[in-house]
């Protein structure tokens, strides 16, 4: 497939231009509306709906800032989690051009039918139900004509803005906007490749090769490229449908979806890192299915150990563990601020904890945390931005299932039946410095209230 030329200084003109006169009125009357109201939440609203009419690139910069309330004011950072890019499909034409292109073959040669109706749409993509064939049906992941230039060239804008917002303002020297900014480009590019999401897709299905209940659909390499993605078809209910929260089993694909994450994050190193309801699927046969690996992070070895260091900290209310493990991960506290810090998290804590662990949540405990981190000048690693706020939406959707779902129950479980598979010298050492908060996540854990359905 051709590769569509680089933006002129002409076009940045052009676009930035464009963006100046979107953004800026938007954000003189947000703050008009927000002086007035004294309340954050116009400034907000109208930020968002300059993002949305500024396309895909600033959508995207809106949703790494939904999950940065170290950066961004909690009514502001509502307005833009609800940010979605919702775009009307390509004409068919042009989608069965894309994809002859990328495989080097008419579509009859490769499939024995393609559906022009995409089953789902995006500002980058979107997906078609097709017949390979052999008779399998597949779904193949098609990127929409003429947006990778504009992308780039929108990601490279925004990261700007980003830089000089964060330059003028009071975050300076507290937030490192120059990485926030080489994240989303980063993200771009790797959206770009579908190459890479297949072979995210593909060490993820190794990954829980040995993990009954969860499905990785199987990427299809020889229908697959840089623009197009093909996998084997899943059929599904969305998490969100009424039919998936009607199972008999929705109390164990809660748990079990709960404990797969912490098995991407925690012992994998790879973790699905936009898991709302629509990419995860219940099959007929009641496995859990992933689709959309567009977004994704990876842990090193220390950070996974310094991660489940920061977690026993969390379940064993020991603040001062948390923090330590915190700043393993990067996590810069001024030495000034640290005291200040320790005790806010442990307010924290002490406020969003309940008396009985089976009844903690921890969405309120990440959202405080990153406040916390805001009003204290903490530097945060975006990864780790990303990472809160993808366990606080596994702890959502888990809910969604089974209202009374215990996100301490299921790390329990996964670490229990990690110390049986993993019995080594180090583990011991390691469990060792980490006994104390251990012992206290035992000491302080309450049974599991009855199932009240």
């Amino acid at each position: 497939m051709p590769v569509s030329p680089a933006p002129g200084t002409a076009d940045r003109v052009r676009r930035a231009a464009r963006i100046a006169s979107v953004l800026g009125p938007r954000m003189v009357a947000g703050a008009l509306a927000g002086v007035a109201a004294r309340d954050w939440q116009p400034v907000g609203a109208h930020l968002r709906r300059a993002f949305q009419r500024l396309g895909p690139a600033f959508v995207k910069l809106g949703q790494a800032l939904s999950v940065r309330p170290d950066l961004v004011p909690g009514p502001v950072l509502d307005e833009l989690a609800r940010l979605q890019d919702r775009v009307p499909p390509v004409q068919p034409a042009e989608i069965r051009r894309v994809v002859e292109r990328e495989l080097g073959a008419p579509l009859p040669g490769r499939f024995r039918s393609f559906e022009d109706a995409p089953v789902a749409a995006g500002s980058v993509a979107q997906v078609h139900r097709a017949v390979l064939p052999d008779g399998r049906t597949v779904a193949v992941k098609v990127c929409r004509p003429g947006v990778a230039a504009r992308l780039r060239l929108d990601a490279a804008l925004a990261g700007g803005l980003l830089k000089a917002a964060v330059a003028a303002s009071p975050l300076r020297g507290r937030v490192d906007a120059a990485a926030v900014a080489a994240e989303i480009r980063g993200a771009v590019d790797r959206e770009l490749d579908f190459r890479v999401e297949a072979e995210v897709a593909g060490e993820m299905a190794r990954n829980f090769r040995d993990f009954p209940g969860v499905r990785v659909p199987r990427v299809l390499w020889g229908w697959t490229g840089r623009r197009v993605l093909t996998t084997e078809f899943v059929d599904g209910e969305k998490l969100s449908a009424a039919a998936a929260r009607a199972r008999p089993d929705y109390r164990e694909l809660a748990e079990r979806g709960a404990r797969a994450f912490l098995k991407q994050v925690l012992e994998d190193g790879l973790f699905h890192a936009d898991l709302h309801p629509a990419n995860l699927l219940i099959t007929p046969g009641g496995e859990i299915a992933y689709v959309d690996f567009g977004i994704w992070g990876r842990l090193s070895r220390g950070e996974r150990h310094a991660l489940l260091g920061a977690l026993a900290g969390l379940v064993g209310r020991d603040p001062v563990l948390a923090v330590r493990h915190l700043e393993r991960l990067g996590v810069r506290v001024p030495p000034d601020r640290t005291g200040g810090f320790v005790r806010e998290v442990a307010g924290i804590m002490g406020a969003a904890l309940a008396p009985r662990l089976d009844q903690v949540a921890l969405a309120p405990v990440g959202r405080g945390l990153m406040a916390a981190v805001r009003r204290h000048g903490v530097r945060f690693p975006h990864k780790y931005a990303l990472l809160v706020k993808a366990l606080a939406t596994v702890e959502g959707a888990a809910r969604l299932l089974y209202p009374s779902f215990s996100f301490d129950d299921a790390v329990r479980a996964y670490l229990a039946d990690r110390a049986r598979r993993e019995v080594t010298v180090s583990g011991a050492a390691e469990a060792a410095w980490r006994g104390t908060a251990l012992v206290a996540v035992g000491a302080t854990a309450g049974r599991r209230p009855p199932d009240s359905t």
